[in-house]
């Protein structure tokens, strides 16, 4: 072999030994080197999960009782409004008018009832004064003291007078049941009057407004619907199977779809007593600690109810575990190589799992990552 071929073989032995070398430092070692996690100790809470839509355990729905023709609206969906405060008015007509001639009518008959009365009084007192004497000309009479005319005289004068008492009493007695039925007929009125003025029932917030300013409507027409917000909750569906742990007062997290990443303390606040017997869910509604502003009734809404909470297990993230030849685990590094280790999980949460035995806060978690070479047992691993 000449000296060219021994120089060539050379150069081709290093070139290859720089590439070996290359590819065990650039790609085998990176691809060996995983990150490890220590799992410590703490609480792993058992959570149920569901989903349901915003709704309320008292919505109002104000109408009115009486049709109308609507004068104003003085609210909107999306406002609050207070116990009291004006909602519409309808159009009185000529009900106003009745009104205020039925009370001028009203104050007409006070005035000739107390005439009627002090008629009555005066009726009265002739009468007293003809029975008085009627009884004195008696008394001569029968003495022989005045005659038989004079006597009948002071007897009709008598008798007149206590007709006159009796028609006066009747006079005040149709008075009064009369100035009785004007004053029901005003009451009437002002009901009337006073429904065509529509209020709020309650402290809330207005989630529904159903009519214009001009529009006509028939009776108990829904003009808004008011919801109380302190009954705001997730009317939520748990499947059945893991909804028997769930108890009224457990906390829970709510999140909206407009606020995805902002979850909302909650409280089950209560369990439907009927399934549905289609979906076999159960209906949990679950209240708010602090109720969002604004909020959207119908709302797309997730709930994540903590039903038990375990402490002193060791957590591990869930996306550490893998499958590996049909069984549940995590892979390890023990004396620089690859183990799976095989867990049974005691309790997990939507992120951790809580385990019992099996780790310790020595163990060295691989950390999975699809960029390094698949794990096996035995296989070699840095970190």
């Amino acid at each position: 072999m000449n000296k060219s071929k021994v120089f060539k073989f050379g150069i081709a032995a290093v070139v290859l030994l720089a590439g070996a070398a290359f590819f065990y430092k650039k790609v085998y070692v990176p691809k060996s080197t995983y990150e490890v996690y220590h799992a410590s100790k703490g609480s792993t809470a058992v959570e149920v999960f569901g989903i349901g839509e915003l709704d309320a355990k008292d919505i109002y729905p104000v109408g009115t009782s009486t049709g109308g023709k609507i004068l104003t609206v003085e609210t909107d969906q999306g406002r609050s409004i207070k116990k009291g405060d004006l909602v519409a008015t309808l159009d009185p007509v000529d009900l106003k008018k009745k009104f205020d001639t039925a009370k001028v009518a009203l104050k007409r008959a006070n005035i000739d009832l107390e005439s009627a009365k002090k008629e009555l009084t005066i009726s009265r007192e002739q009468e007293a004064l003809a029975l008085s004497t009627y009884q004195k000309d008696l008394e001569v009479y029968n003495a022989n003291g005045i005659s038989r005319l004079a006597y009948e005289k002071s007897k009709t004068e008598m008798l007149t007078s206590k007709t006159q008492v009796a028609l006066a009493q009747s006079k005040v007695a149709s008075m009064t049941i009369r100035l009785q039925e004007m004053k029901n007929d005003i009451e009437g009125l002002q009901k009337r009057l006073e429904q065509l003025t529509i209020t709020s029932p309650v402290d809330g917030y207005v989630i529904e407004r159903n009519v214009q300013p001009g529009q006509g409507v028939s009776p108990s027409f829904t003009l808004v619907k008011i919801v109380d917000p302190k009954t705001l909750w997730v009317k939520a569906w748990i499947d059945e199977r893991i909804s028997g742990k769930v108890k009224v007062g457990q906390k829970a997290k709510i999140t909206l779809r407009s606020r995805q990443t902002l979850p909302f303390d909650g409280v089950v606040r209560r369990i439907a007593a009927v399934s549905d017997a289609v979906t076999q869910e159960r209906e949990v509604d679950v209240g708010f600690e602090k109720i969002p502003e604004p909020f959207y009734i119908n709302e797309q809404a997730e709930v994540l109810i903590t039903i038990e909470t375990f402490k002193g297990l060791y957590k591990i993230p869930l996306r550490y575990f893998v499958t590996y030849k049909g069984k549940k685990g995590i892979w390890i590094r023990e004396n620089g190589e690859a183990h799976f280790q095989v867990l049974s999980i005691i309790a997990e949460d939507s992120e951790f799992a809580g385990i019992e035995k099996g780790v310790d806060d020595q163990t060295e978690i691989l950390i999975p990552d699809e960029k390094k070479k698949p794990l096996f047992e035995g296989s070699s691993i840095s970190i």
